[in-house]
C-alpha cells in the first residue's frame, strides 16, 4: 500500500463523492466489528458477575454485547430517568443528551436497547462523514483517507459502531461544530456546541476550542481583508458562540431544580473513587497498582495500555499545533488533559481521546511522510481492535 502526500491546492477542495467514500469505509469496518462482536458474545455462557448490563429483547440478545458497563447506565436513564443518592453511585453522573435521544427513539421503535445501539450507529456514521470532510479541508485525498482509517481502526473505535455510550455522539457533535464554524455558520455551530456540552462534561473544552478558532479565523480574515467593516461583521457573528455553554448550564439547572445539587454529577463521580483532587490528578492509584506484583496480569496491562494511549495522544498535539493551527491544538491538548485529570488511573482514556479528532489527522500527516509504516501500523491497530472488540463483547472493561 503506497501513500503519498499531495500538495496541489485543488486537492484540498472537498468533492461530492467524499462523503460516500467515508460512509462506505465506515460501513465496512462496522460490519467487521459487528461480526467479531456477535461471534465473541456467542461464546459467553454466563454474564460476568458484577458487570452492569441492560437486558435486550430475547430475539436479539446479542445486543447485550453493546450495553455493558456505562451502556447499562445510559439505558437505565432512558428507561427510568435520573436519580441521585448522596454517597452512592447515581445516574446523574451521565450527561443527558444521549439518553434523551435514546428515549425518544425508543418510544418510536418501542425498545430502548435497540434504540441505544441505533443512536450510536447513526452517530458513528455522522462522525466519520464529518471527520473526513474536515480532513479534506486541510489534507490531500490520500492523507484524508489515511486519517479516517486511523480513526476507524483505532483499537478503541468499537465505541463508534454500536456501543451504548455517548462517545460517538459527542465526536459527531464536536466535528460538526467545528465544520459549521469553518463554513461561517456560527450560530448553527454554537447550537451544536450547546448540545455537546450537555452530552459529555468535556463539552466545555469544545466551547474553548470554538472560541479560539473563531478568534483565529477573524485574525486570518483581517490579514486577507484589512477593511475594518469586515472585522466588525465577523466579530458580531462570533457573539453567537456565547450560547455554546447553554447545555452544560441547563443540565446544572435541572440538577438544582430536582435535587438541589447543581453539580451532583461531580458528587456522583466521587462514588466511583474519581473525586477531583490531588489523589486523582496525580494518579496515585495507578502507581500503587503498578508497583505491586504480579506485573504480568490483565490489570497491569489494562492500566499500562490506558496510560500509553494518553501519552500517544499527547505526542500528536505538537503536530496538530503546527499543521492545523493554534485553536485545534488548544482543543486537543485541553481535551486530553481534562479527560486525564478526571480519571484516577487512566482508565477511560482509550475512548476519551477519540474526541481529540485533530490528533488522528496529525497521525495521518506523519504516517503519509513515512509510507513504509502505514501498512504495519494500520494492521497492528486493526488486530488490537479485533481483540478489544471481542473482550468488550464478553463484558471485559476496556475503557
Amino acid at each position: 500500500m503506497a501513500w503519498r502526500t499531495e500538495a496541489a491546492p485543488k486537492e484540498l477542495t472537498p468533492r461530492r463523492t467524499d462523503g460516500g467514500w467515508a460512509l462506505a469505509v465506515h460501513a465496512a469496518v462496522a460490519a467487521g466489528v459487528t461480526v467479531v462482536t456477535v461471534a465473541a458474545f456467542a461464546t459467553l455462557r454466563h454474564y460476568p458477575h458484577g458487570v452492569p448490563y441492560a437486558k435486550p429483547p430475547r430475539r436479539c440478545g446479542w445486543l447485550q454485547a453493546w450495553t455493558w458497563w456505562d451502556g447499562a447506565w445510559y439505558v437505565g436513564i432512558a428507561r427510568h430517568g435520573y436519580f441521585f443518592k448522596a454517597g452512592a453511585q447515581s445516574s446523574v453522573a451521565f450527561f443527558p443528551v444521549y439518553p434523551l435521544i435514546v428515549r425518544l427513539v425508543g418510544l418510536a421503535i418501542r425498545n430502548v436497547v435497540i434504540a441505544a445501539v441505533a443512536v450510536s450507529v447513526a452517530s458513528g456514521f455522522l462522525a466519520s462523514a464529518a471527520f473526513y470532510r474536515w480532513c479534506r479541508l486541510r489534507l490531500p485525498v490520500s492523507s484524508s483517507r489515511l486519517a479516517l482509517l486511523a480513526l476507524l481502526l483505532y483499537p478503541c473505535s468499537f465505541y463508534l459502531f454500536g456501543a451504548a455510550y455517548a462517545d460517538a455522539l459527542f465526536l459527531a457533535l464536536a466535528v460538526c461544530a467545528f465544520l459549521l464554524l469553518e463554513t461561517d455558520h456560527v450560530a448553527a455551530s454554537a447550537v451544536v456546541c450547546a448540545i455537546a456540552t450537555a452530552t459529555r462534561p468535556t463539552g466545555i473544552v469544545l466551547v474553548i476550542g470554538l472560541c479560539a478558532r473563531a478568534i483565529e479565523r477573524r485574525g486570518n480574515r483581517r490579514e486577507r481583508h484589512p477593511q475594518a467593516a469586515a472585522g466588525a461583521q465577523s466579530g458580531t457573528r462570533n457573539l453567537a458562540l456565547l450560547i455554546a455553554p447553554v447545555g452544560f448550564v441547563g443540565y446544572s439547572a435541572y440538577l438544582w431544580a430536582r435535587f438541589r445539587r447543581p453539580f451532583a454529577f461531580i458528587q456522583a463521580e466521587s462514588t466511583w473513587h474519581q473525586a477531583p483532587g490531588p489523589h486523582t490528578w496525580l494518579k496515585l492509584d495507578w502507581f500503587q497498582v503498578m508497583i505491586h506484583h504480579p506485573y504480568l496480569n490483565g490489570n497491569h496491562g489494562h492500566l499500562l495500555a490506558s496510560m500509553l494511549v494518553t501519552l500517544m495522544a499527547l505526542a500528536m498535539v505538537p503536530t496538530v499545533f503546527r499543521r492545523f493551527g493554534v485553536a485545534y491544538g488548544i482543543y486537543s491538548l485541553l481535551l486530553i488533559l481534562v479527560s486525564a485529570a478526571s480519571t484516577r488511573n487512566f482508565v477511560g482514556m482509550g475512548r476519551y481521546v477519540i474526541a481529540a479528532f485533530p490528533c488522528y489527522g496529525a497521525a495521518a500527516y506523519l504516517l503519509a511522510r513515512r509510507p513504509r509504516l502505514v501498512t504495519p501500523v494500520l494492521t497492528a491497530s486493526a488486530v488490537i481492535l479485533v481483540i478489544f472488540t471481542a473482550l468488550h463483547a464478553r463484558g471485559t472493561i476496556i475503557s
